[in-house]
């Protein structure tokens, strides 16, 4: 038998077991570092069957239609320097608070950890933001409040504003293309 690395947070032991062991023929799952992982190991190989991307959410009274990535991680890390919707030449009508509330999934999650990793680029979150354990928690807290600001799947927040990331629109296209910054497989 093939000797065992340790299995990383998101895998389960019994994926990462039957994986570098043979077992199964192939495993349906987000891909990131760690499932490359895995799958180095064990002499396989990742297949992009189909793309996924994070959204950037606001409420539909903020005018805000895209951001900067290096923006957006100055709103979400950790000290990090952006925390006034005026400081990106926002000004939200009908809200006289100025502070940005940020909502972040839980940290058990995925996307926590895509975000993370390629927005914040491993540094922490804000100790500031508001923690929701699922995206339909992060939807419904973002709907209710003008001055906040969310992430999640692309599929979802239909009623949400998405905002473009460095000048690239979430659509479709992009994400095929590779164009979009937070799309994933």
């Amino acid at each position: 038998a093939k000797d065992l690395v340790e299995p990383q947070v998101r895998i389960p032991l019994q994926v990462h077991v039957a994986i570098v062991e043979s077992v199964v023929d192939f495993v349906v799952d987000d891909v990131d570092d760690r499932l490359e992982g895995v799958a180095a190991q064990a002499d396989g190989k990742i297949v992009a069957v189909g793309y996924d991307a994070l959204a950037v959410y606001v409420h539909k009274d903020n005018p805000l239609e895209e951001i900067e990535l290096p923006k957006l991680a100055e709103i979400y890390v950790e000290g990090g320097s952006v925390t006034r919707w005026s400081q990106l030449g926002v000004t939200i009508p009908g809200v006289s608070d100025d502070t940005i509330v940020r909502v972040s999934r839980q940290s058990s999650s995925g996307t926590y950890e895509f975000f993370r990793d390629h927005v914040l680029r491993g540094s922490p979150y804000s100790a500031s933001a508001a923690v929701a354990p699922r995206t339909d928690d992060v939807l419904a807290m973002v709907a209710a409040d003008p001055g906040a600001i969310g992430f999640g799947g692309l599929a979802h927040g239909q009623d949400l504003v998405h905002c473009a990331i460095d000048g690239v629109r979430p659509t479709e296209e992009n994400i095929r293309q590779g164009l979009y910054p937070l799309t994933r497989y």
